[in-house]
């Protein structure tokens, strides 16, 4: 990721800046995403799991609440050029800092070895995942929150705000306090997640839906969880619409 950044800093053609920054910064920011920290963290923490997952994951959060404005002012005072190659450069000192940092991730969990052989083909473990409704149903969560997170605010906020006649440091600043919220968001999610049941707390989360929701979908999979997990009875239980709104609905679940 750091290499392609400085690799940016000097592109002059479209070509250029679809191969180095849309591809090969893509993968290179794939490899540092934030499923691959909080399975690295989940090796490390058995006591406290989701909190420590909350701290590592709101490196994101608290990175543009810090960085965005801070490379709003640079890129206006020694240029874009120049600030893509002092941020690669970063970029690469705290991967090689990580790689010392973290060591070998195999000799910390052999458990997770004897649980998940080498041997399993990723096709396999892909295909017990798309079975599952509730993967399915959190997979469209998340991605209706990629297209609305990532995909409008991160990629289209700055440049409407600079539309909008607001200098970019001022833009820029304004998404880092945005960041901040998000960082508070997860930290007392994470932490809720050590003292709740963890689908009982995505319940919680996703009472309030939108007309796009699949509320027999949503039921089948609650039936799935009845049926398979000691903490219900299963004698009685139901998934309904217990309030709606112009643009939403609220669920309510029930269950013995």
């Amino acid at each position: 990721f750091g290499g392609a950044l400085v690799a940016t800093s000097v592109m002059s053609t479209r070509w250029q800046f679809v191969l180095i920054y849309c591809i090969l910064a893509g993968v290179g920011y794939s490899t540092m995403s934030v499923p691959l920290a909080a399975a690295a963290i989940a090796r490390r923490f058995e006591a406290n799991r989701g909190l420590a997952t909350s701290v590592g994951t709101t490196g994101v959060g608290i990175g543009q609440l810090l960085l965005v404005p801070l490379i709003a002012v640079v890129v206006g005072w020694i240029g874009w050029r120049s600030t893509f190659v002092g941020f690669g450069l970063v970029g690469m000192a705290v991967a090689v800092l990580a790689w010392f940092l973290v060591g070998d991730d195999r000799r910390r969990a052999p458990h997770a070895a004897a649980h998940h052989p080498h041997g399993e083909a990723i096709a396999a473990k892909l295909a017990v995942l798309l079975r599952s409704p509730t993967f399915l149903l959190l997979g469209g969560a998340y991605m209706i929150c990629g297209f609305t997170t990532a995909g409008i605010l991160k990629v289209h906020l700055l440049p409407y705000a600079v539309a909008c006649g607001f200098p970019p440091v001022e833009g820029a600043s304004a998404y880092g306090v945005m960041a901040g919220f998000n960082v508070v968001g997860m930290l007392l999610s994470g932490w809720l997640a050590d003292r709740m049941h963890r689908p009982l707390l995505l319940g919680s989360v996703y009472v309030w839906v939108d007309y796009s929701f699949p509320v027999d979908a949503g039921r089948n999979a609650l039936k799935q969880i009845i049926e398979t997990s000691p903490l219900w009875d299963r004698r009685f239980w139901n998934l309904q619409v217990s309030d709606a709104t112009e643009k939403t609905m609220q669920l309510r679940v029930l269950a013995t």
